[in-house]
């Protein structure tokens, strides 16, 4: 039964150290579609504002940012498309990921069931 016990309290003492090498490695913003403004090409910059009273952010995108509409992955120029078509503006929301550490933007999804 001590044995046991032993070996719980040596896998929580070894736990303890990976658990404080946690760290943010991406950021996700919720923006209204209206703040966001897209780059004009692949290797360009986004703007938007993480929050109504909040400053534009500006950060560049990464070279394998993924453009993501309803699900599914597409390249820029399709996605701003898309978005061209989308209604009501200020009452869609857009998400928008940052890499922490490379400060680039990785990823922007919007999910649109009846802009289709």
């Amino acid at each position: 039964m001590k044995i046991k016990i032993i070996i719980a309290a040596l896998a929580l003492i070894l736990a303890v150290p990976a658990a404080a090498e946690m760290r943010l490695i991406t950021q996700g913003f919720e923006c209204s579609l209206d703040t966001v403004r897209l780059p004009q090409s692949a290797g360009g910059t986004i703007a938007y504002k993480p929050c109504a009273d909040c400053d534009y952010r500006t950060n560049r995108v990464a070279p394998d940012v993924v453009w993501e509409f309803n699900g599914q992955s597409m390249r820029l120029e399709d996605f701003r498309e898309r978005l061209a078509l989308v209604e009501n503006r200020s009452d869609r929301t857009i998400t928008v990921r940052r890499h922490v550490e490379s400060n680039r933007i990785i990823e922007v999804s919007i999910n649109v069931v009846d802009s289709e």
